[in-house]
């Protein structure tokens, strides 16, 4: 009884392994597109909101206030395709 207990948990494991393997192999192609969709809009994105300036009145400590809107367009194809990936039933909404 031990013996088959072993031998079908042995080819359950092994069974698992190869679907997780392919499917982490599936993830990661997906996930090389979606990086490389995304890496012309990282620079401009990594740096909304960091602009501003000193303010300097005469002998008034150096404050500053104002404001600032910027945007960074990323590709909805991409989120989508790798999405699909992770979760074959999911979609963005549109």
């Amino acid at each position: 009884m031990k013996r088959i207990i072993t031998v079908l948990l042995i080819l359950f494991v092994s069974i698992g392994t190869v679907s997780a393997q392919e499917f982490v192999e599936d993830v990661q192609a997906a996930y090389e597109a979606f990086a490389e969709d995304l890496a012309p809009a990282v620079p401009s994105a990594a740096v909304l909101g960091s602009t501003w300036s000193d303010a300097y009145i005469g002998q008034f400590p150096r404050f500053g206030a104002g404001v600032y809107a910027g945007a960074a367009l990323l590709p909805l194809e991409s989120f989508e395709s790798l999405l699909t990936v992770v979760d074959p039933s999911a979609s963005l909404p549109a």
